[in-house]
């Protein structure tokens, strides 16, 4: 259980504190958390119980006010089936596989996070969503050294390679690679959070392996103008030639979605983030 943000308490959804919500922002194309993100009160996922296989959906107040944890049971885990893409555009995030489902509840404690089991092969699927800027509030145990990278987000399920991806590195902070589709380019605008320390803005996302372990940060993603969009498929995961699995070593709290530049709109849109989260 990682405790990245400035308390545990801030872990637990609750409403904004300016109200703003994000759809009043910009319309996100996809948008995955376990907060309410365009007011009222939405189904955020659907959980399975160790105990008996059993599953349930949940409200982002059913999450927030102890109604998944009872529900799951004491010294149990509950694992995520479905994460509801929460714009109405039936986007969700699924797994099927009992045992490649992220943790969200273990031993009786909600965890405030989707945790992704790299040994275990932890992924999410979810139907094409085109999009160019990405925020994915997350965290990644580099202090893990195996050889893998730890996949965040890919375009692809199959035995493909080149496929666009967004990874922690062992032992480094996130990377993306747009491969073919982006010319080798990498993303013009990055940036990351720590407690806060802002820790760069442009160009490559650097290598801050030394205090990216085991730490939550915010990281935003927006592809340069005239780039074609690309589809993604994969939450927590990318594959490689030969369906190789590439899995994340770490937890995602949040993950929005845009299909468009939202230059103008990325300091609204990080501090609707911020005043949930306490990040910085």
């Amino acid at each position: 259980m990682h405790l990245a943000l400035k308390s545990a308490m801030s872990r637990i959804p609750y409403t904004n504190k300016v109200g703003e919500t994000l759809g009043s922002i910009a319309d996100p194309a996809a948008a995955y958390s376990l907060r309410a993100l365009n007011g009222g009160d939405p189904m955020v996922a659907r959980v399975r119980r160790s105990s008996d296989d059993a599953e349930r959906d949940f409200t982002a107040s059913d999450v927030s006010g102890g109604a998944l944890v009872d529900w799951v049971g004491s010294g149990n885990d509950g694992f995520v089936a479905t994460w509801y893409d929460q714009l109405g555009n039936d986007n969700h995030a699924t797994q099927s596989t009992a045992g490649s489902q992220p943790k969200i509840v273990d031993g009786g404690v909600y965890l405030g996070e989707l945790v992704f089991d790299v040994n275990a092969e932890d992924y999410l699927e979810m139907p094409p969503v085109s999009g160019r800027t990405i925020y994915a509030l997350c965290s990644a145990n580099t202090a893990d050294t195996g050889t893998n990278p730890r996949g965040l987000m890919s375009s692809n399920l199959a035995t493909s390679s080149g496929a666009s991806y967004i990874f922690f590195s062992p032992n480094a902070g996130p990377y993306n690679s747009y491969a073919a589709s982006l010319d080798g380019q990498a993303n013009d605008q990055a940036s990351w959070y720590l407690n806060g320390d802002h820790k760069g803005s442009g160009g490559n996302i650097g290598t801050y392996g030394d205090v990216l372990s085991g730490q939550t940060m915010l990281h935003s993603f927006e592809y340069s103008v005239g780039y074609p969009t690309n589809d993604w498929r994969v939450l927590g995961a990318y594959f490689t030639t030969g369906a190789t699995y590439k899995g994340l070593d770490g937890s995602i709290q949040e993950v929005i979605i845009y299909n468009s530049d939202q230059s103008s709109n990325r300091t609204a849109i990080e501090t609707n983030i911020n005043n949930h989260y306490d990040i910085y």
